[in-house]
């Protein structure tokens, strides 16, 4: 029964795995989002529900709290391995009008024990200097620190990403590192800048608020993510282009570079097998671990019926597929169409009741 259970998991854990976002405030005195980027946090947990954490880059210090002076100024996480709502309050207790980043992260646990150390945002294992939330799986990770000479602060694959990008930046990231992976991540060489880059394994969106040329932008896993939280105040939306290095720079204008090779870091059917540890999903406990051969998985993924706009389980039986989605064109949708995440059938519906626990 365990291994089955694992079968239905690990497809999605390869697929879906967390969900991430991301705000760049360029208009300092003007923070009117707060609400929205709750929303967001909370909306993520649809992808990861083990553990939440965001990070935050303060210019100035805030107002005190609680009595006592306290000075938030520069970069700050708060993380715990608990669902997104039950943080979603620290929005409006730390950030303010000097906030020119934030960092969003839920978690489906997959390396690593489901604590506090090995929820997200990371930072990098050198220094700290990068502050970074990946939604994916990084392959070999252990080799990239050995390859680095560095030792890791933590058990999630996770860190090896930010390592790299302190090491050598994202280029060494796509020279090291193997997996699925979409990235957001600040660089405190680098004063008021975001960085996004995908290599395509997990899906990646951003857009702006208020003005679709000059507003705030706002990074979430998909479209759907940022639609819901931000609602009408989301003026332009967009999937983010594999491989391609986004800096949104300080006074909030965004640059790209497209990075060779990005996609040659992506591939999941040469993974032979896949370690997992019983235990770090919610509600699952076992002693034991259990290795899974991911190409019998991959040929169980789902189909789509363009023309009629269905999706297509295993066993030859249909659903109706989101509105928003397009698989034809969008390789974000059919990633996720093929991994189940539209289907509020047998495996959706358990996929769903494990965040209950």
């Amino acid at each position: 029964m365990l291994l089955m259970l694992l079968s239905l998991l690990l497809p999605l854990a390869i697929l879906v795995n967390c969900g991430i976002g991301a705000y760049h405030h360029a208009t300092v005195g003007q923070m009117k989002v707060k609400k929205g980027l709750r929303r967001l946090w909370v909306g993520l947990a649809s992808r990861g529900t083990d553990a939440a954490g965001m990070a935050f880059v303060n210019t100035d210090g805030i107002s005190p709290n609680n009595g006592k002076s306290t000075d938030y100024k520069g970069t700050w996480i708060i993380k715990s391995p608990v669902a997104s709502k039950a943080l979603a309050k620290h929005v409006s207790k730390f950030l303010n009008d000097s906030t020119s980043t934030v960092l969003l992260h839920t978690r489906l646990a997959t390396h690593g024990r489901n604590d506090d150390i090995n929820a997200h945002p990371h930072r990098s294992p050198q220094t700290g200097r990068i502050t970074m939330v990946h939604n994916g799986m990084i392959s070999g990770h252990s080799q990239v620190f050995k390859d680095l000479k560095v030792k890791p602060k933590t058990d999630c694959d996770s860190e090896a990403a930010a390592a790299c990008l302190e090491d050598g930046g994202i280029d060494c990231v796509v020279d090291l590192c193997f997996g699925s992976m979409s990235l957001l991540w600040t660089d405190d060489a680098e004063h008021g800048v975001l960085n996004a880059w995908t290599n395509g394994g997990n899906p990646l969106a951003f857009g702006r608020l208020d003005d679709a040329e000059s507003g705030p932008v706002v990074f979430g896993s998909t479209k759907a993510h940022l639609q819901a939280a931000f609602k009408g105040r989301l003026k332009s939306c967009f999937d983010a282009t594999i491989g391609r290095h986004y800096k949104v720079l300080a006074d909030g204008s965004i640059t790209h570079e497209d990075v060779k090779f990005s996609e040659d870091t992506y591939y999941t059917t040469k993974w032979q097998s896949y370690g997992y540890t019983t235990g770090v999903y919610s509600g699952i406990k076992s002693k034991k671990t259990t290795k899974v051969n991911v190409s019998d998985i991959d040929s169980q993924g789902h189909d789509f019926d363009a023309e009629n706009h269905l999706g297509i389980r295993p066993d030859g039986s249909t659903y109706t597929l989101p509105d928003w989605i397009d698989p034809t064109v969008d390789q974000m949708d059919r990633i996720e169409v093929e991994s189940g995440a539209y289907d509020y059938g047998e495996y959706g519906e358990y996929w769903r009741d494990i965040d209950s626990y």
